[in-house]
């Protein structure tokens, strides 16, 4: 059997037919996989040790082999009972060497090295054949997919320093493996009560050191997202259960306390990924963050989204801001602009004067830009009577007084289109969004500060305003006149 052979490239033939062998025989992929498991048990070959040693230890890691193979096709004719998935050699994490710095010297932590084993897990070619079953992952027709979890999930946790110090880091874990076994368990969630899934899940993962937590979580929730925004077999109660029990633990992690005290413009190797995924966004290399979610996933963020609140306000470090964003310009709503605001605040608190953060890294142009496409697609929320109103009139405010905006012109320099703050205050004249724009401007009392914005644009964009927006006559709004001399106030 090719999978029982100690050379994985029939994994690939695998990924592609493992569904019609399914069709075939239920049975059969099981039969596969665990052939393919049990030829992964590899001897480890010293070169210390005589070599009709290591020529016995590979003869009796093929006749195991062989063992299993007999074992599957006795099953698979009716001839025995079902076999057991075969054990992987242990492979506990080794932790990370540290250097201790004392006065006048440098050393490094001791560390007690373990014995060679006989044995090891190719846990490399293991994940190759288990991520070839990706298309089998519907443990609702196949319960069997449980049992998986349930052979290797202790080895995984192991390999990842589940038994290491509170304090300690792994050196190294098995990246393939987890990429391949945390996809499975993701999938694996369906069916299962909350209790279930923190016992399966949650505990475990939680329970990593720092490092390895980090790297598991970026590939478990993503997998989580799979299920829950294209499977749409996971309940939304366990979906946001697994994100804040995650959250809550990266929240304890000496990484995000650096982060939120230095409030960062770089980020860590392994911090930045599950930072990126706790906000749906991928993040790897030296690539930016990007959004993976799509304008009809975005239609299931609402039961997110006082989760991503806490998110904007306890973190204002450029990565969080960004993946935020991110997720947010994807397909503007409604029901995001308390989260924009809140956002807005919280930044706003934490970079008032911070010229990089709001125009050289783009971000006040991002925010006025958000606001403008959800004023486009709803523009009751803008309305003067509507609670969020004195909230945006602050914020815009705040925005145009530190210089935030990003796009409106200073010192009579004219911008090439007008800002997404002209079309929030009905100033466009053209384009998809004007007429929202001028709608909203004649529903709504502006205050002297919202006015006060027209005063950075040049003499003709006022002259145009006041042509097509009849403003309310107020005391409020006659001294607004003071700081905008150019816009005519029609009473």
């Amino acid at each position: 059997m090719p999978s029982g052979d100690d050379n994985p490239a029939a994994c690939h033939g695998f990924a592609v037919s493992a569904g019609l062998v399914a069709e075939i025989d239920e049975r059969l992929p099981r039969a596969v996989l665990r052939c393919a498991f049990a030829a992964r048990a590899m001897p480890d070959r010293d070169w210390r040790t005589p070599e009709a040693e290591n020529n016995a230890r590979v003869a009796l890691c093929r006749q195991k082999v062989r063992d299993t193979i007999n074992a599957e096709l006795a099953w698979l004719t009716g001839k025995q009972g079902e076999p057991e998935w075969p054990q992987f050699p242990p492979s506990p994490a080794r932790p990370r060497r540290r250097a201790l710095l004392g006065p006048g010297n440098r050393m490094q932590k001791t560390i007690e090295e373990p014995p060679e084993p006989e044995m090891y897990a190719d846990h490399q070619a293991a994940a190759l054949w288990l991520g070839g079953a990706t298309s089998l992952f519907d443990v609702t027709q196949r319960p069997w997919l449980r049992d998986i979890l349930k052979a290797y999930s202790g080895w995984t946790f192991v390999a990842n320093g589940s038994e290491l110090d509170e304090n300690e880091d792994t050196d190294r874990g098995p990246t393939e493996w987890n990429n391949a076994f945390f996809k499975l368990l993701a999938y694996c969630l369906p069916g299962l009560t909350s209790a279930q899934v923190e016992e399966v899940a949650l505990a475990p993962i939680t329970g990593l050191p720092d490092k390895a937590f980090f790297d598991v979580t970026s590939a478990f929730l993503r997998g989580v997202d799979g299920v829950y925004f294209n499977d749409f077999t996971l309940q939304h109660a366990q979906a946001v259960q697994v994100r804040t029990v995650l959250l809550m633990r990266i929240l304890t992690t000496r990484a995000w306390k650096r982060h939120v005290r230095e409030r960062s413009t770089s980020t860590e190797i392994h911090f930045g990924p599950a930072m990126a995924v706790v906000v749906f966004n991928d993040y790897w290399g030296f690539q930016p963050p990007k959004c993976y979610l799509n304008p009809t996933g975005i239609d299931h963020l609402e039961p997110f989204l006082p989760l991503l609140k806490e998110i904007a306000e306890s973190a204002q470090f450029l990565l969080a801001v960004i993946v935020l964003l991110n997720l947010l310009e994807v397909a503007p709503r409604a029901s995001h602009l308390p989260l924009v605001i809140a956002a807005g605040k919280a930044w706003l608190a934490a970079h008032p004067d911070n010229k990089e953060f709001w125009i050289d890294q783009g971000i006040g142009r991002r925010v006025c830009s958000l606001m403008e496409a959800i004023l486009a697609s709803d523009p009751k929320p803008f309305a003067s009577d509507q609670p969020l109103r004195e909230d945006i009139d602050g914020l815009l405010g705040s925005f145009v007084s530190h210089g935030h905006c990003g796009g409106i012109s200073v010192g009579g320099k004219s911008p090439s289109h007008l800002s997404p703050m002209g079309a929030l205050l009905g100033l466009r004249s053209t384009g998809p969004h004007a007429r929202a724009g001028r709608r909203v401007a004649e529903e709504c009392v502006y205050t002297a500060q919202e006015l006060a914005m027209v005063a950075v644009w040049p003499h003709s964009y006022g002259q145009r305003a006041s042509a097509e927006i009849t403003w309310p006559g107020s005391r409020q709004l006659r001294s607004a006149t003071t700081v905008c001399p150019h816009v005519k106030i029609l009473c």
